[in-house]
């Protein structure tokens, strides 16, 4: 997966200044993953668009945090966009 590329057309072009937050975020997944900057932007925009068409029809999406310890509860948190 390090540093993988799909293989996909190119279809456009894209320079994009990145707030310091989303510079940061970058890195991390960069770190994380050891995808490339080009990878992670476009895996991060086709999410972006699923989750933002998701909640424009009606639907929710949900992160399940499963307790892993006995008697720990689950607890689920709801992935918010700004619309």
């Amino acid at each position: 997966m390090s540093g993988e590329r799909t293989g996909a057309r190119v279809a456009e072009r894209l320079h994009v200044e990145l707030v310091e937050a989303a510079s940061k975020a970058l890195a991390r997944l960069m770190e994380r993953t050891g995808l490339k900057k080009v990878d992670l932007t476009n895996r991060s925009l086709q999410l972006y668009e699923f989750v933002d068409a998701e909640i424009r029809d009606g639907g929710k999406v949900v992160i399940r945090h499963e307790g892993t310890r006995p008697g720990e509860a689950t607890r689920e948190t709801e992935v918010k966009l700004f619309l």
